[in-house]
């Protein structure tokens, strides 16, 4: 059996990183233009209509599924797996003009902060009581809100930026799929299930 050179370990590994990052931008896009389509913003400040909560506990739920699937291959995978498939490389970041850079940077801050996880620099969470008279006390968690989703436009610059993105994953496989070919395993595909 032919020994694997550390080369062709390391562009397996980047067609691995390509293939899910493919998926990971086709699923945000996807995600994104479902939004869209279903109208899910809401004036957040104005409660209205009949559907106004379930149209923005949908709209941030679809915010969030959008962050996260389109930080994902930028955001420090597979820290714990003995063998690490990397992070997309910051050479397709730099594809980007500048208003797709400022959409990717508001997206990735978001995520960091407030949808992967409960970072309090985000909520800037301040409890205040409020004196409602005869000695009764409500606490009053004052913060951000930590769920509210990007605009239609941060959006739609998200989705041309995962079109960018696909477009240059799908270039860059062509070169590695030829040179990882014979290092494959092979599927036959035969004319019928009985052999």
């Amino acid at each position: 059996m032919q020994e694997i050179s550390p080369e062709i370990i390391g562009k397996y590994k980047q067609l691995c990183r390509l293939l899910i990052s493919y998926n990971d931008f086709k699923h945000a896009a996807d995600v994104a233009h479902f939004y869209i389509k279903g109208d899910y913003e809401v004036d957040r400040v104005e409660w209205d209509g009949d559907d106004y909560f379930e149209k923005r506990t949908i709209g941030e739920a679809l915010n969030c599924a959008i962050i996260v699937a389109y930080a994902r291959p930028f955001s420090g995978n597979d820290k714990a797996a003995s063998f690490k498939i990397p992070d997309l490389p910051k050479r397709y970041f730099k594809q980007l003009d500048e208003k797709g850079r400022k959409a990717h940077e508001l997206i990735i801050e978001r995520r960091n902060f407030q949808m992967a996880h409960s970072d309090s620099r985000a909520w800037e969470l301040v409890p205040q009581v409020l004196e409602i008279g005869n000695g009764k006390n409500v606490l009053i968690p004052v913060h951000e809100d930590t769920r509210a989703p990007l605009s239609k436009d941060t959006i739609q610059t998200l989705i041309s930026n995962c079109d960018i993105f696909m477009d240059a994953i799908i270039e860059a496989r062509k070169d590695l799929e030829e040179q990882l070919q014979e290092y494959l395993p092979k599927v036959q595909i035969s004319d019928s299930e009985d052999g």
